[in-house]
C-alpha cells in the first residue's frame, strides 16, 4: 500500500533559508553581544531584560521569525488577491514620504550652472 503524507503546512518550505536564517540571526546576536560585554554584569539577566542592543536584536528575530512563519503559511493567492490593498496603503505613502523630502530638500541640489566654470 502506497500512503501518501498530506502535510500541508509544511509542503513547499525551504528548510535550508529556515536554518541560514537561525544562523545568522545567531551570529548577529553573539557579535553584537561580545562588542557590549562587561565582566562585571550578570548577562544572562541583561539578554532578557532587554534593555542592551544583543537582547533587541535577539527580539527583534523573533519578531521576524513569527512574521517569516506567517509568510510562508500563507497561500500564495491571498497576495495575489490583496496586492492593490497593499499598494494603496503601502506604495502610495511611502511614494508620498518619498516625495515630500524630495520637495523640502530640493533647493539644496539647484546649482547655479554658470558659476561651475568660474
Amino acid at each position: 500500500m502506497n500512503r501518501k503524507n498530506n502535510n500541508l503546512a509544511a509542503e513547499g518550505i525551504d528548510y535550508t533559508v529556515i536554518w541560514l536564517y537561525a544562523i545568522l540571526v545567531s551570529i548577529g546576536v553573539l557579535c553584537i553581544f561580545m562588542v557590549e560585554y562587561k565582566a562585571d554584569t550578570n548577562w544572562l539577566a541583561t539578554f532578557l531584560g532587554g534593555k542592551t542592543n544583543y537582547s533587541k536584536q535577539l527580539i527583534f528575530g523573533g519578531v521576524c521569525a513569527l512574521v517569516a512563519t506567517f509568510i510562508l503559511l500563507t497561500d500564495s493567492k491571498l497576495f495575489t488577491a490583496f496586492a492593490n490593498l497593499s499598494y494603496l496603503f503601502v506604495g502610495y505613502p511611502t511614494h508620498a514620504i518619498h516625495l515630500c523630502a524630495w520637495e523640502k530638500y530640493q533647493w539644496i541640489k539647484v546649482v547655479d550652472p554658470s558659476s561651475r566654470w568660474i
